[in-house]
């Protein structure tokens, strides 16, 4: 590796990301510092706003805890979710049983102890922008009436009797069987700024993949949409929130007034890849390869691209939007079980293993 690689040595990368729960316990535990595989409208933004959804969570900690609400984090997909209301009401007990064999029948998951821990109200949720980062944070907040003790397995049962979300979708899993060979997490934020001649902004661009049986991976970064035939420069890094003491995104100085329109440096700068773009404007790194393990599980490596471009503003560079790639471990089947009856509340709906939100039982 020499001095323009993208500074992934074993040494960076089991550098784990210590990503707060937000005050309480995150299940499925797999997915706790890493974003999850799919998205899901349930349980509050599905196009049927009446329905019932509950969840049968097992890999909690064994030491009993007081929980005093239950919250959910956006899907990272690159969008605005507006403001929305949700009249529920939420159920929660000791789960009867397994998230590996839920009864389709919701009574039937419910052990000892069941409680309403949110009678019927209106719960009010805020809008979200596309996080910088993976996972977005635990924004979607439903407090209970009084705290509620769990421990080890737990099994939450809302009824959701009218919504008014059009846009929020949910992280999630999906994975009766887990995945041996998961891919990498893929967000796209902030925005790039124009190349002089350009309609439309750089955009950060690349690929990550490989066998995780063999350990062996191979990163390019790159970017579309910049000045054609120039110096360009992949910016690789591990945080976007902060450049040593500069909070991001940092606007560069003088780009704003000229025809890019404002260009903004997306991540730290760990490393640097120079190159030069071909006759469309796009320019890609070299393919490197590198070696993971799970102990890497949660690392995410961000870039964003630079370029030369005496045209498009004073300072003479323009910049694309950021991407990160988040690097997610093999896992067996997630500890949690969803059970869900859409268009009313009935007794017994559609169960699935492996199958249901992420979700934050906060103390």
């Amino acid at each position: 590796m020499n001095t323009h690689s993208v500074a992934l040595s074993s040494s960076v990368l089991a550098l784990v990301a210590s990503v707060s729960a937000q005050g309480g316990v995150i299940s499925p535990l797999h997915f706790a510092t890493a974003e999850a595989p799919v998205l899901s409208a349930l349980p509050l933004a599905h196009p049927q706003t009446v329905l019932r959804h509950q969840q049968i969570h097992d890999d909690l900690p064994f030491r009993p805890r007081l929980v005093r609400a239950l919250a959910f984090r956006r899907d990272a997909v690159d969008a605005v979710f507006v403001p929305f209301v949700a009249e529920l009401d939420v159920t929660m007990s000791a789960a009867a049983r397994s998230s590996a064999a839920p009864s389709a029948v919701f009574a039937a998951n419910h052990g000892a102890n069941p409680s309403v821990v949110v009678a019927r109200r209106i719960v009010q949720f805020p809008g979200t922008v596309n996080p910088r980062a993976l996972p977005a944070p635990f924004d979607y907040v439903i407090p209970f009436d009084a705290p509620y003790s769990v421990s080890l397995s737990v099994c939450w049962d809302m009824r959701v009797h009218s919504h008014s979300s059009t846009s929020a979708v949910f992280d999630a899993v999906q994975s009766p069987a887990g995945s041996v060979n998961p891919g990498a997490a893929v967000l796209f934020f902030g925005s790039g700024c124009r190349a002089s001649g350009s309609s439309v902004p750089m955009e950060a661009a690349g690929a990550f993949g490989g066998d995780w049986a063999s350990g062996q991976f191979s990163v390019q970064c790159g970017g579309r949409n910049g000045p054609r035939n120039a110096v360009h420069a992949a910016m690789v890094g591990l945080t976007s929130q902060q450049w040593a003491q500069i909070p991001l995104p940092f606007l560069l100085p003088g780009s704003a007034t000229g025809s890019s329109g404002p260009c903004f440096v997306q991540n730290d700068i760990v490393d640097t890849i120079p190159g030069a773009s071909n006759a469309a404007g796009d320019f890609f790194t070299r393919v490197i390869a590198i070696n993971l393990d799970s102990s890497q599980h949660g690392v995410t490596l961000f870039h964003h691209v630079v370029a030369v471009d005496a045209g498009a503003n004073l300072l003479g560079i323009v910049s694309s939007n950021g991407l990160a790639r988040q690097i997610v471990a093999p896992f067996v089947r997630p500890s949690v079980a969803q059970i869900t009856r859409l268009g009313d509340h009935s007794a017994s709906g559609t169960a699935s293993p492996g199958t249901g939100v992420v979700t934050l039982f906060m103390q």
